[in-house]
């Protein structure tokens, strides 16, 4: 597989000619590698040096609680950037743990640099700046959603509020990313109590499931 290609076709590049291209290569430091499911791509308290694109795969990031619990915070697809947010903070520590959930390839490029242009600020710095700036509005509208489904006082209606953030219209099928025991931890409740919800709404015509694969009835 062509990662440089990959790289040139991806939603923050497709736009530039290969020349810009070939140039933020070196500005920006980029490099791009490959990691097996499972396989950490940053530990939490790292030094932020470096914003994370997933190519190919999908990527995720945990919270550490203190009992050692990884809770399921946020799932990175294609054309999704991970570590924007870190660049200016005090400590200058990820306060997550990122890691690829399957086979993935990720591009890796100098935080610093890449939301600090050079003086000059040439066209296709400012290009990709506001490609950055989109994908932080983005994971806003994603944490003020997550915020929303944890401010519930109830299993059943944490896993409405979810379901109803995430799958499509009546009767489309939707692939959450999560099994049970993640969306468990996800939402803050016990595997338990979650698989009884679900059931109970199954029971009441509200959705159907098998495994991982939701539709919502009505």
């Amino acid at each position: 597989m062509n990662y440089l290609n990959l790289a040139k076709h991806s939603a923050f590049f497709k736009d530039l000619d290969q020349m810009d291209f070939n140039a933020l290569l070196r500005c920006l430091s980029i490099r791009i590698k490959s990691y097996k499911a499972l396989e950490i791509i940053e530990y939490e308290g790292n030094i932020a040096k470096n914003a994370y694109l997933t190519l190919v795969g999908k990527t995720r990031t945990s919270l550490i609680d203190e009992n050692g619990k990884a809770i399921p915070c946020q799932d990175y697809t294609k054309d999704m950037i991970f570590g924007l947010e870190y660049d200016g903070i005090k400590d200058k520590a990820y306060k997550e743990e990122f890691y690829a959930v399957e086979d993935s390839v990720v591009l890796i490029c100098d935080l610093h640099k890449l939301l600090n242009p050079c003086e000059n600020f040439c066209p296709r710095h400012r290009a990709i700046v506001k490609k950055c700036i989109q994908a932080l509005s983005n994971s806003a509208t994603s944490s003020k959603l997550r915020i929303i489904e944890l401010g519930q006082s109830k299993t059943r209606e944490k896993v409405l509020t979810y379901l109803s953030n995430n799958l499509p219209k009546a009767n489309k099928e939707y692939q959450i990313p999560y099994n049970r025991q993640e969306l468990a931890d996800y939402l803050g409740v016990e595997r338990s109590a979650l698989s009884a919800c679900l059931s109970e709404l199954k029971r009441d015509g509200l959705i159907d499931f098998n495994k991982s694969t939701f539709k919502r009835i009505k």
